[in-house]
């Protein structure tokens, strides 16, 4: 029992994990009211999580802001170019009824091309913020290899969608819970991602890594 609650022990461990979530999670809220800043507050909370799954540098803070200001400019210029083909495609979805005849085969053209692009730039915005919080890229290459990795790992990408896809869902239909998102559900989706996110990277990246397009090793090496 008296190891249970050391200050080392699992019940501190625990209790020191969800306060690292709790500041994560209002410092990420904070740093996305502009909207506009959305890109690099989740970039760098990506990248404190994914500290935290290695066990590295836990100074949340520090990290946070530290990804916060390098990664501000490209993930602002991703998150602007995701954000307005999002829109768009919303857009056109609201659209297409009143524009073409759901009974037309044109219809049925255009609504596929929508699913197929909404479901392209998803694929993309699961992938893109993590790779940008761990490697150091020119944008269209951070685009070229999220889309790599979107369509190698499949089934975690869909994984991710459904979980996106939900979070947004649940936190517009149940609002009387929207405190928990401010508070820590946001950084607890993103840190239970991370394990997924990093274990497939090690697949790719090695320690001293800056960032380059991904290949996968040579199993020989």
């Amino acid at each position: 029992m008296n190891s249970f609650f050391n200050y080392e022990g699992p019940f501190f461990n625990v209790l020191n994990r969800l306060s690292d979530l709790v500041i994560l999670n209002v410092l990420w809220f904070i740093c996305c009211l502009p909207i506009v800043t959305i890109g690099a507050s989740t970039t760098a909370l990506y990248y404190v999580t994914i500290k935290i799954v290695n066990d590295e540098d836990a100074y949340v803070a520090k990290n946070f802001f530290k990804s916060f200001r390098q990664n501000f400019l490209q993930s602002t210029v991703i998150w602007v170019i995701l954000a307005l083909i999002g829109a768009m495609v919303v857009w056109d979805f609201f659209l297409l009824p009143n524009a073409i005849s759901p009974d037309s085969p044109l219809y049925t053209g255009a609504f596929s091309i929508l699913c197929f692009v909404g479901f392209m730039t998803l694929l993309v915005l699961v992938w893109i913020f993590p790779l940008q919080a761990r490697l150091e890229n020119k944008i269209k290459d951070t685009f070229k290899n999220a889309f790599l990795l979107g369509f190698r790992h499949l089934p975690t990408t869909l994984l991710f969608i459904v979980i996106l896809v939900f979070c947004v869902w649940f936190a517009i239909t149940v609002p009387g819970l929207f405190f928990l998102w401010v508070i820590i559900a946001t950084a607890a989706v993103i840190y239970g991602c991370s394990f997924l996110v990093d274990r497939i990277f090690k697949l790719y990246i090695k320690p001293e890594d800056g960032g380059a397009p991904l290949e996968e090793e040579d199993e020989n090496e």
